[in-house]
C-alpha cells in the first residue's frame, strides 16, 4: 500500500517523505519484490505514467541491508538511465554499499567516468560524492586507481576533486607502512 501511495500524483513533499519513511522503517526483506517491481516501472508519456519516486525506493532497499541485495539490477539499471535524478543517484549509491551490492562497481564506474565534468555537479556533487564513496567501498584497487585519475584530471568537478582527495588519502592502504 505504501508503494501505490508513492506512486500517486499530487503528492505533497512531506507525504511523500512521511511515507518513504514508513516504508524504509519498515525493514521488510519479503517486500524486496515489490521494490524491484516498482524500480522496474518507468515513465510514459502516452500512458499517462510518471517515473518512480526512485530516490525513495533505494533508500527502503538500503533499509533492507543484505536483504535488498535482490534488488540490485533494478538498481543498477535505473542509475545508468540518464533521467535518474542526481538525488536518487546518490540513493542508489548508499543503497548498493548498504546492501553490499559489489555487482554494481561497473554501473558505479561508468557513472562516475560520465558525470564527473559535468558542470551541474559543481554547485551539488552529492550524487558524484556518493558513487565515489560508494567504490571506495565496495570497489577494489583499479577503483582506487580510477578515482585517483579522476581527482587528478583538470576537466574534474572541482567539488569533486577535493573530496577525492582527501578521500583517497585518508583510505590509503598503504599509508600505515609508510609512517612506521
Amino acid at each position: 500500500k505504501l508503494l501505490e501511495i508513492l506512486g500517486e500524483r499530487g503528492m505533497t513533499p512531506l507525504a511523500a517523505q512521511k511515507t518513504s519513511e514508513a516504508l524504509a522503517a519498515r525493514k521488510d526483506t519479503q517486500s524486496a519484490d515489490l521494490l524491484a517491481a516498482a524500480l522496474r516501472r518507468h515513465a510514459d508519456y502516452a500512458d499517462d505514467r510518471t517515473a518512480p519516486p526512485v530516490d525513495f525506493l533505494a533508500r527502503a532497499v538500503a533499509a533492507l541491508g543484505a536483504g535488498g541485495r535482490s534488488v540490485t539490477p533494478e538498481l543498477v539499471a535505473q542509475l545508468r538511465l540518464p533521467e535518474t535524478p542526481t538525488p536518487a543517484a546518490a540513493q542508489i549509491a548508499r543503497a548498493l554499499v548498504a546492501t553490499g551490492a559489489e555487482e554494481g562497481v561497473p554501473a558505479l564506474r561508468d557513472y562516475l567516468t560520465m558525470y564527473r565534468a559535468d558542470p551541474v555537479h559543481d554547485a551539488d556533487p552529492s550524487a558524484l560524492i556518493a558513487v565515489a564513496e560508494a567504490l571506495l567501498k565496495l570497489g577494489g584497487p583499479a577503483d582506487r586507481r580510477l578515482m585517483l585519475f579522476v581527482a587528478e584530471e583538470p576537466h574534474t568537478v572541482a567539488p569533486l576533486r577535493a573530496h577525492l582527495v582527501k578521500a583517497l588519502g585518508e583510505t590509503d592502504p598503504g599509508a600505515a607502512t609508510r609512517t612506521a
